[in-house]
């Protein structure tokens, strides 16, 4: 089954992979501005948003998606940016497949071994919040105030509720497999070898995902990386940083 992903501007190709619990919608900004020169791809992950649900969630499977969406769409050598879990799925394609892409762009996050608990526990929150019957979203927002007190964070989350045919509240994505897929969403991206297109990795610096020891692997997997730093930003480079973060995916796309 193909992903679902919604197609913006003209020219060079772009896939954008958001992060866990991401969709289509959390690069729009960004892509609304890239789209004036390149031709984006903004792509909902199995299990997420308005894409197809699976028992499998792993970084392999996750990849081969993405490596089946750009051959059914007939791109040339496309460029990958990948938020978070969608930096590891693109991290893992280009291991897998390294002369897919022209280049990999990478959003806080190292290929490394991660530990998810509170991605878990939060998960679990979600699993658990009692949906049948509520009719506003404010009711769901009040309900999980308590354990998620980040109105950033409840919002993130809140993006993934829809209606159902009958007009219930549901959770558009698969929480329950999600949850349960933790185990496998920690691990690393498997190491097949240097990729040797050239690669950007965009780190907040109020974001402890990208740690100093993480950059001697960054350097073996991907040989030819830089990495830039995005002062004043968190894990949500994009949201906390986006003209910033537009400024250096540009740069880096131009040469």
């Amino acid at each position: 089954m193909m992903l679902f992903y919604q197609k913006l501007g003209q020219g060079p190709p772009i896939l954008i992979l958001p992060g866990l619990l991401g969709s289509t919608d959390n690069w729009r900004g960004i892509a609304k501005q890239l789209a004036l020169h390149y031709t984006l791809y903004l792509v909902d992950h199995r299990n997420h948003g308005q894409s197809f649900h699976s028992p499998v969630m792993t970084y392999e499977a996750m990849a081969a998606d993405v490596c089946r969406l750009i051959t059914e769409l007939g791109l040339a050598s496309p460029v990958l940016i990948g938020h978070s879990m969608g930096g590891k799925v693109a991290m893992q394609l280009a291991q897998t497949r390294p002369g897919f892409l022209s280049k990999l762009i990478v959003i806080d996050i190292a290929p490394r071994v991660y530990d998810m608990r509170q991605l878990a526990e939060l998960l679990q929150v979600l699993r658990q919040t009692p949906l049948q019957g509520v009719q506003t979203r404010t009711v769901v927002d009040r309900y999980l105030r308590e354990d998620i007190p980040d109105p950033l964070v409840r919002t993130h989350c809140m993006k993934n509720l829809r209606r159902d045919k009958a007009g219930q509240l549901v959770w558009g994505s698969n929480i329950p497999v999600l949850a349960d897929s933790i185990p496998h969403l920690e691990q690393a991206v498997a190491y097949e070898g240097p990729f040797e297109q050239p690669t950007l990795f965009v780190q907040g610096t109020q974001s402890d995902y990208i740690q100093p020891p993480d950059l001697a692997l960054m350097q073996a997997m991907f040989p030819h990386y830089i990495l830039a730093a995005m002062p004043g930003a968190g894990h949500w480079v994009h949201y906390d940083q986006p003209q910033a973060v537009l400024r250096v995916i540009n740069r880096f796309l131009e040469h």
